[in-house]
């Protein structure tokens, strides 16, 4: 199989794919690998793997004459040439690890995690806040789920993991390692 790029116009991959598989006298196959994305409430949206490109197959001499007349489709700009003006073929090894990823109409699925609206990510040095049985003391954030976030503590000469509600978390932030996590200044509180 001999792959060609071809470039389209900006947010028209998709677009440009759908008009190429409705072409019934174009003989290749088209590959457009786009990215499905699934946020914490189930919505799907689409964006594509490598933006502005599009792959076809062109195996044969007689798509290959087609090549030429790509760009009166509707989203293509036109086909990647080389220094010789002609279509320059995409190496055999850079689709196939997209192959195996994605599904037989080219996407590749991903969920994504949805993102703590308090702000805390995992590593974030934090200091609990007023209100809880361990306010004042030092954490490190090591997990956050909904309304709840796991902290280490360094309690009684060992590293002890608590779940605590988020409101009695401090800000996340990130603390150089040559600063004192102890030192109040180094800290936001949330009461």
């Amino acid at each position: 199989m001999t792959w060609y790029a071809l470039y389209c116009e900006p947010q028209r991959e998709a677009l440009a794919a759908r008009m190429l598989a409705a072409i019934g006298g174009f003989h290749g196959r088209v590959f457009f690998p786009h990215v499905l994305e699934c946020n914490d409430r189930g919505r799907q949206s689409t964006r594509a793997y490598y933006p502005r490109y599009l792959f076809i197959d062109a195996h044969d001499s007689e798509t290959m004459t087609e090549l030429c007349g790509l760009w009166l489709i509707p989203g293509v700009i036109g086909v990647v040439k080389g220094t010789s003006r002609m279509p320059h073929a995409v190496p055999g090894g850079m689709l196939q690890p997209l192959f195996d990823i994605a599904d037989p109409l080219g996407a590749i699925h991903v969920q994504e995690s949805p993102r703590s609206r308090y702000g805390l990510l995992r590593g974030n040095r934090v200091k609990l806040a007023e209100g809880s049985c361990l306010w004042g003391l030092v954490a490190t954030v090591s997990e956050v789920d909904g309304l709840r976030a796991s902290v280490v503590l360094h309690m009684l000469g060992a590293d002890r993991e608590v779940s605590v509600p988020v409101e009695f978390v401090g800000d996340g932030e990130t603390l150089d390692n040559n600063r004192d996590c102890r030192s109040s200044d180094a800290m936001t509180f949330v009461a």
